[in-house]
């Protein structure tokens, strides 16, 4: 004999509450108004007559899979933070989303970009860019996001170059005179800002530009990167970092030095990641807007969903300079 399965109409009449309730709080709406309480009741009777949400049936009855596919370098906690926030934002909405590492793009992993209605890829542009050229029939719903992006589909982009020169201009205001710059592990003729405006800047004030190379994207690597080029070049007075990561890794190397920040190095680093306000000596920062980067991204993708002929959508985004105890001496203790 066949058990039957649980319906929305069964958690309904659990509940005490409307089929249209129901359908609301299981998709994780927040548009309607619907009490705490009443969602709690919701899920207590869903949970109690084990009930499950039939998300194929929904999708042949709407011809969408109401998943969206994200791209993102997954090693940062700033990509998770972009991540979790599109994650509310896409459940709110009622769709499901499914997280993809970017090296998987590489390996033409398609399967997972069949089964999504869109996708919205967090930088990995030269990943994006590769794919779309080996796959040319291949267009789906496609947002590229972040310092780096996709020109040729709908874009959210983040512009760090003026803020790149706000935080070498502060570094320089302290007295610093040899500033050096930690590079990122990414392709060296890939275009970034975060450089450019180290070496317009540096330019500009007649000073020698030295870079610190981090071979991984990792911190114990950014660590140990500071150390080694301190070793044979001596210990410059001010770092900007690519991203906040390398700043952790390259703040450890120094205090293992016996360094002091910012007495002896001014260090800044660049994304915005909550790690950096929690330290002995809070570290200046880039900060990208990430609630903007992920809105802008949703709705841009929600509007090429509905409608795929509209005209490429774009938008600039600016980030900030957070000048903490890092980068100013004028604060630091002895």
């Amino acid at each position: 004999m066949s058990i039957k399965r649980p319906t929305r109409d069964d958690v309904a009449r659990h509940a005490g509450v409307s089929g249209w309730t129901v359908s609301k709080v299981l998709n994780g709406s927040e548009s309607a108004v619907i009490s705490e309480h009443t969602r709690s009741r919701v899920i207590a009777a869903a949970n109690r007559i084990g009930y499950r949400s039939n998300h194929a049936a929904r999708s042949l009855a709407t011809g969408r899979s109401h998943l969206v596919s994200v791209y993102a370098n997954m090693r940062s906690p700033f990509y998770v933070k972009c991540v979790n926030y599109l994650n509310r934002l896409l459940t709110q909405e009622g769709y499901q989303m499914l997280v993809v590492n970017a090296t998987a793009m590489e390996s033409a992993a398609v399967r997972p970009l069949d089964l999504a209605d869109g996708i919205i890829a967090i930088e990995c542009s030269y990943e994006i860019d590769s794919f779309l050229k080996t796959h040319p029939a291949f267009a789906p719903p496609f947002v590229s996001v972040g310092a780096y992006f996709v020109e040729s589909v709908d874009h959210v982009s983040v512009d760090l170059y003026g803020s790149e020169r706000e935080a070498l201009d502060q570094l320089i205001s302290i007295g610093c005179k040899r500033i050096a710059f930690a590079l990122g592990d990414g392709r060296s003729d890939a275009p970034d800002q975060r450089r450019s405006a180290y070496l317009d800047g540096m330019k500009e004030a007649g000073l020698k530009t030295e870079m610190i190379q981090v071979p991984k994207d990792l911190r114990s690597e950014a660590r140990g990167a500071v150390k080694e080029y301190i070793r044979q070049n001596g210990c410059p007075d001010g770092i900007l970092c690519h991203n906040d990561d390398k700043a952790l890794g390259i703040y450890r190397g120094l205090r293992e030095l016996g360094l002091n920040v910012p007495n002896d190095v001014a260090l800044v680093g660049c994304d915005g990641i909550d790690e950096l306000e929690y330290l002995d000596c809070p570290i200046s920062t880039i900060v990208q807007p990430v609630e903007s980067i992920c809105e802008t991204a949703w709705a841009f993708l929600q509007n090429r969903i509905a409608d795929p002929e509209i005209p490429r959508q774009e938008k600039a985004l600016k980030s900030r300079f957070v000048m903490r105890e890092s980068s100013n001496r004028a604060h630091a203790e002895p």
